[in-house]
């Protein structure tokens, strides 16, 4: 137990408390999640160790670390909901827990509640969230970065307040400051954000308006969304997930099952291409090794003879780059290869391996499709696995590392040009 603790991040994040059959027993979110466990297994302080039923040697740690504490805020009132941990709901009666409310109206508005309604109808309720503190500053988080409303009164007020003033709201109270449908998409924006859900794809979108308006000379609006984007940047990037040793061994035989391949791919690389408008595009590749990232083994291409938008040439182009060196240096090949993106990527990375003289009888091959998690193989029908499949799941964990390197890149390659 204590090489285990030693071995957690320093970081922030949520962490779990289950039994050794997997029953989640409390979640709990950490700006340090090495140091918040250790003050959970002190005797005095562990709610665990005062039922007799439990010891150290019965439980099991694990853990997500976030970007930020707002994420791991979020993240962990998520996974309160889904799992109702006993610990958790013995700790405070549900009732009392703070919430976060998006209400139902013509302009709706953020607000701050400690119970709920049972039919919910006046509005969207997220949570519950185990501090009332972080709720209101994730609140104000909110309030900066899409600047909607959050007025207390019973309805909206007919006229402009403090926090228009100060920027902190859009002032929909005045008609004219604001379309529905913009407000909407904002309110949109910040539903998806609150329910961890498509936080790249509100970046992304966000950077095609902008560019879109500066083409159009409406710099006004554009520099409007370019502070939502930098607000937002503070804290959206993919969780980085940590999977215990006994979950990575199940899900990569799993894997092995359900693609029918010739061994368990303890060596699986993953690749994914990162652009807008063929501006500043990349490539990148990421190495899991029986399981765990191998952080040291990533690699980052500048896309270079690719000059229009194609996403499948450009992958050609990484792939052939990548492999090309590894016949050159006579290494081997991973157990498995995986391509962000359906048939037609995976059909182009086939042709680029063939013409590199690599026999695709001897390797794996594989792409994972975003919008439906289709898994697709060379000549064979593509593959739909259950949502609450391992193998799956750890596909995805792959796939959306592979993305979030290549974003990375991406985003400082933008940036170095901005600066020139």
């Amino acid at each position: 137990m204590d090489e285990l603790i030693n071995k957690l991040p320093n970081k922030p994040g949520v962490y779990f408390f289950k039994t050794k059959n997997g029953e989640m027993l409390y979640i709990g979110k950490a700006n340090n999640i090495q140091k918040r466990i250790k003050s959970h297994l002190k005797l005095s302080s562990n709610i665990f160790l005062r039922d007799e039923t439990l010891t150290k040697d019965t439980i099991d740690i694990d853990y997500e670390t976030t970007n930020s504490e707002i994420e791991a805020l979020l993240l962990e009132a998520k996974l309160i909901r889904k799992f109702m941990p006993k610990y958790n709901v013995r700790q405070k009666d549900d009732s009392s827990y703070p919430y976060i409310v998006i209400t139902n109206e013509k302009y709706p508005r953020i607000q701050f509640k400690r119970r709920y309604k049972g039919k919910k109808t006046d509005g969207t309720y997220y949570g519950p969230f185990t501090s009332a503190n972080a709720v209101r500053e994730t609140i104000n988080f909110i309030l900066h970065a899409w600047k909607i409303a959050s007025c207390r009164n019973r309805k909206l007020p007919k006229r402009k307040c403090l926090k228009s003033q100060i920027d902190l709201c859009c002032a929909p109270c005045e008609e004219e400051k604001i379309s529905v449908d913009s407000y909407m998409e904002r309110i949109k924006e910040v539903k998806q954000f609150l329910e961890g859900q498509n936080k790249k794809e509100i970046i992304e979108e966000k950077l095609k308006k902008m560019k879109k308006l500066s083409n159009e000379l409406r710099y006004e609006e554009a520099a409007k969304i370019r502070d939502q984007i930098a607000a937002l940047n503070r804290t959206i990037e993919n969780f980085q997930i940590h999977i215990p040793q006994y979950t990575v061994k199940s899900s990569l035989k799993n894997i092995k099952d359900s693609l029918k391949l010739s061994k368990i791919p303890k060596v699986i690389e993953a690749f994914d291409i990162s652009n807008i408008k063929s501006q500043a595009t990349v490539g990148s590749m990421v190495q899991f090794v029986d399981g765990q990232p191998s952080k040291n083994n990533y690699r980052r291409f500048k896309i270079k003879t690719v000059e229009h938008q194609n996403d499948v040439a450009m992958m050609r182009e990484v792939i052939r780059r990548r492999y090309s060196r590894i016949l050159r240096e006579n290494k081997e090949f991973p157990d498995l290869i995986l391509i962000d993106g359906g048939k037609t990527q995976l059909n182009g990375t086939v042709e680029e391996l063939e013409e590199l003289d690599i026999n695709i009888e001897d390797i794996n091959i594989m792409a994972l499709a975003k919008k439906y998690d289709n898994i697709y193989l060379p000549n064979k029908k593509p593959i739909k696995l259950p949502k609450s499949s391992s193998a799956l799941l750890f596909l995805k964990r792959v796939r959306d590392e592979a993305h979030r390197f290549a974003i990375s890149y991406h985003r400082l390659l933008r940036s170095k040009r901005i600066r020139k």
